[in-house]
């Protein structure tokens, strides 16, 4: 009892410093690494369980899956290094199969450094199924921190070797990051398609959560080629009751109906259905979405000359990305 103690806040045991200190000068090298192998492979097995089950429409929250592993951020960052310094190249790709545990962990830049280590170390490991999985986080964390020419890069990879390894939720999802990237590069034709071949994929393994996101990306498509009306027809068809998109990420469709109402200038309800998509991200992870929200609220609210609470929530929001490094 005198050597551990409990945080009150997340139930959990530590050790006091000076006791970890004291335990680790001892450096029992054979006992340390076997522990730290077991432990890592038991994490690595959490997050790849995650992520395949994030995307599962039993689980309702594609990002609940990883919450639990949040505390055991110290944990991951000791696995890494630990299958880095031992240059256990299974190890790390097993731990690089949670790549959205970083979005939910609010530690996106450290994600890609993380990972790309890992890149440079097991190099060329085309024939290996984790592949993919490394590249799609390499790319998700690199169009989250402000690398979208990377995140390019690395999504094209990994919709490449989702191909050949018959992994069409990692090729759908690599996809959708391209589209996004030809989005802010003004190529709406383009992203587009690459939204239209996403679709394609998720609809090929009956993915209704893939489905719903990539008919919301495609509408997004849609509004920056000025179709406003087949965009609007989308979001009211994930809005139905039975649209799964709707009961799971209603943020999606709020966003949506945003931006339709602020091109066609109705800026009242561009205004409320913006609120409305703040409101539902509130309290949760940091995502390329998210950050739609808050830039087209505050467009919609500067035109209508509502300055004083655009920049309260400009200021306020942008606070927030910074201090979880998106």
């Amino acid at each position: 009892a005198s050597l551990v103690f409990e945080d009150r806040q997340t139930g959990r045991f530590r050790l006091h410093e000076m006791t970890r200190q004291f335990v680790a000068s001892f450096n029992r090298e054979g006992e340390t690494a076997e522990a730290a192998q077991r432990y890592a492979h038991y994490l690595g097995t959490q997050l790849r369980f995650a992520f395949d089950r994030g995307w599962e429409v039993a689980s309702g929250d594609s990002y609940e899956p990883f919450t639990p592993l949040i505390s055991e951020l110290d944990n991951v960052r000791q696995a890494f290094d630990h299958a880095l310094t031992t240059r256990n190249h299974s190890l790390s790709l097993d731990l690089a199969g949670g790549p959205d545990y970083w979005t939910v962990a609010g530690r996106v830049p450290e994600g890609y450094e993380r990972l790309e280590r890992v890149r440079e170390m097991v190099g060329d490991a085309d024939e290996d199924p984790r592949a993919p999985a490394l590249y799609f986080g390499l790319a998700l964390c690199a169009i989250q921190s402000g690398r979208p020419e990377h995140a390019c890069d690395a999504a094209a990879r990994a919709s490449e070797l989702a191909a050949h390894h018959g992994l069409a939720l990692i090729g759908g999802r690599a996809l959708v990051i391209i589209g996004h990237v030809w989005l802010a590069r003004g190529d709406a034709c383009s992203a587009a398609k690459c939204f239209e071949r996403a679709l394609d994929q998720f609809s090929k393994i009956e993915n209704e959560i893939g489905i719903a996101r990539a008919q919301a990306f495609l509408a997004f498509a849609l509004i920056e080629l000025g179709n406003a009306d087949r965009a609007e027809g989308i979001a009211r068809d994930l809005e139905r009751p039975n649209g799964d998109l709707a009961v799971r990420e209603p943020c999606f469709v709020q966003i949506l109906l945003a931006d339709i109402a602020r091109v066609r200038g109705d800026l009242a309800a561009s205004c409320h259905h913006g609120r409305a998509a703040l409101a539902l991200f509130a309290g949760g992870p940091i995502t390329a979405m998210h950050a739609r929200a808050v830039h087209g609220l505050v467009e919609a609210l500067i035109l209508s000359e509502q300055l004083d609470e655009a920049q309260t929530v400009a200021a306020t929001e942008l606070r927030d990305f910074q201090e979880r490094g998106f």
